[in-house]
């Protein structure tokens, strides 16, 4: 029993082996260039860009709690569908979806005018991330061998995404402060196209190095 443990765990060689590989840092800087504004945009900017476009901050605050309940709640029917849509088109497609939607969120919330269309815009955001969340968690399971697979996923994706944030939110609070929220989401969402491009031709298709568990 205590030797499959210990088979099931990785070994620090194993952990720099695979960190040596290309293709996980092609990751990294994918993450980098796309998740990291789930915090910057969604967390810091786009609050007080919507509050602000109301009457008073108190019915502004209100209506925006209500989006977020709407969008949580469409968010949980995504997690059930999504997993359908992955099978059907593949995960890199589905990667590569998500970020798509992303960049059409945040630069459609640079050019909405009305409170309508940038709300039902921002609800993108439902779709963009089961989207997003759930292909990225297939692609470890896929291309990694299982004992590395979770701790991929944590460099890969959690902490590229915090260091992205800690790299950008300064630099992006300053262009917000100079430029204004529209043109500050317009220069988020070019970043994110960026990604698409860059996942586009680096991010492995689902039949190439799979190290983990294959598609059925």
């Amino acid at each position: 029993m205590k030797k499959e443990v210990n088979n099931s765990s990785p070994s620090i060689k194993d952990m720099f082996h695979v960190l040596k590989r290309l293709d996980v840092w092609k990751m990294i800087i994918f993450v980098m260039l796309s998740w990291t504004f789930y915090t910057v945009f969604d967390q810091q900017m786009f609050p007080g860009f919507y509050t602000k476009l109301f009457a008073t901050p108190n019915a502004g605050e209100r209506i925006y709690g209500l989006l977020n309940s709407l969008e949580v709640f469409g968010e949980s029917i995504m997690m059930i569908v999504i997993p359908y849509v992955m099978k059907k088109i593949g995960v890199r497609k589905t990667l590569l979806l998500g970020v798509t939607v992303m960049f059409i969120r945040i630069g459609g919330c640079g050019v909405a005018k009305s409170i309508i269309t940038i709300s039902l815009v921002k609800m993108l955001h439902s779709i963009e991330v089961p989207l997003f969340m759930l292909a990225i968690i297939r692609y470890f399971t896929l291309h990694y061998d299982v004992k590395l697979s979770a701790t991929l996923y944590m460099v890969g994706f959690q902490i590229a995404a915090q260091v992205g944030q800690i790299i950008l939110s300064t630099p992006l609070g300053i262009l917000r402060d100079n430029l204004g929220y529209r043109s500050t989401f317009l220069f988020v969402a070019a970043i994110v196209f960026i990604a698409v491009i860059f996942g586009f031709f680096f991010i492995e298709k689902d039949d190439q190095n799979v190290g983990g568990d294959p598609l059925s």
